[in-house]
């Protein structure tokens, strides 16, 4: 038998880009894998990563199996439908809760319509933190799931705050509200948190500003974006030197359920791009091997994938190797 390959691309050279290339290839961790081809919009090798890059997305049937799309969650719907209907399967990470729903039956109809395959939100949250709820709801059928983040970087975050206008860098942290808000330093910031009802988390932004323009209409556009319009949050203008001291690729969560049933937790920690790119990688197997079977088109979560589809092996057999039961 021959031995299972995934040629893949990888759309995108930030941090979660740059991370899947690492992995790939610099690790010995996915044997199974081959990059062809670093798509990015302008022809720039990137440091330190010996791959092809392109600058046009037209190039790549006939080329890889799967793209994996490490771009922005708001190009997502445009960029993915695009690769879709070049008829190649795509694994992307977006993580636009507000409107993920929309997001992912618009690009199952055009998978669905171009014969191929999207995974949609294979990273962390959503990802496989929704698949992990799924397990502990059914452990404890009467708990609720509670979800706790940070303290951290939340990328999306970060990428959403650059993006407005008058922003040269910027990142978010994420804070688990209960915890800070009992430490006496978080009580009365230089400038405080936008005054709304505190949910799990807060948001602690530091932006370094272009020259002259308006901090007081950046501070607001980015509490009113999408992914902060529900929380706290505090906007920080610093010097680029303060921003490198406060970023980092760390990030974690909690997520706890409980009942008289019993109580079930799970905790994880570590760098966030990372972690998500590998999420990605092992999306990628169960991407083509649901096309390869030729019997489903369309969209899937990682909820709807059958968990050994992520592992590598050849047969299912060997997927379950390993496994303890």
């Amino acid at each position: 038998m021959e031995k299972e390959k995934f040629k893949v691309a990888v759309v995108g050279g930030g941090n979660v880009g740059i991370a899947a290339l690492k992995l790939l290839t610099q690790t010995n961790l996915y044997p199974d894998f081959e990059v062809v081809a670093v798509v990015r919009r302008e022809y720039k090798p990137i440091p330190g990563i010996d791959v092809r890059v392109i600058t046009d997305i037209e190039h790549l049937p006939g080329m890889v199996d799967a793209v994996i799309y490490a771009g922005p969650s708001h190009l997502v719907p445009t960029d993915v439908a695009r690769i879709l209907e070049l008829g190649i399967p795509v694994v992307d990470s977006y993580d636009d809760h507000d409107k993920m729903s929309e997001t992912f039956w618009e690009l199952n109809a055009i998978a669905s319509l171009n014969n191929t395959v999207a995974v949609v939100g294979a990273g962390w949250n959503p990802g496989t933190d929704p698949v992990m709820r799924i397990y502990m709801d059914a452990l404890i059928p009467d708990g609720k799931v509670n979800t706790i983040f940070g303290p951290g970087s939340s990328k999306g975050h970060g990428t959403e705050v650059r993006s407005v206008k008058g922003v040269k860098d910027g990142i978010s942290l994420t804070l688990p509200a209960e915890k800070y808000l009992r430490w006496k330093k978080y009580q009365s910031f230089p400038e405080p948190f936008s005054g709304k009802s505190v949910g799990n988390h807060l948001r602690d932004v530091y932006v370094v500003a272009e020259r002259g323009v308006d901090r007081e209409r950046i501070r607001e556009e980015i509490r009113s974006l999408g992914k902060f319009k529900n929380d706290p949050t505090r906007v920080t203008f610093v010097t680029p030197k303060k921003l490198a001291e406060k970023n980092t690729e760390l990030h974690g969560g909690i997520l706890r359920t409980q009942s008289e049933i019993g109580f079930v937790e799970k905790r994880s920690h570590g760098k966030n791009s990372e972690m998500t790119a590998a999420v990605m990688i092992a999306a990628t197997r169960a991407c083509v091997r649901i096309h390869r079977r030729k019997k489903q088109c369309g969209a899937f979560s990682l909820a709807h994938i059958v968990p050994v589809d992520l592992r590598i092996g050849q047969t299912d057999q060997e997927r379950f190797e390993g496994l303890n039961y």
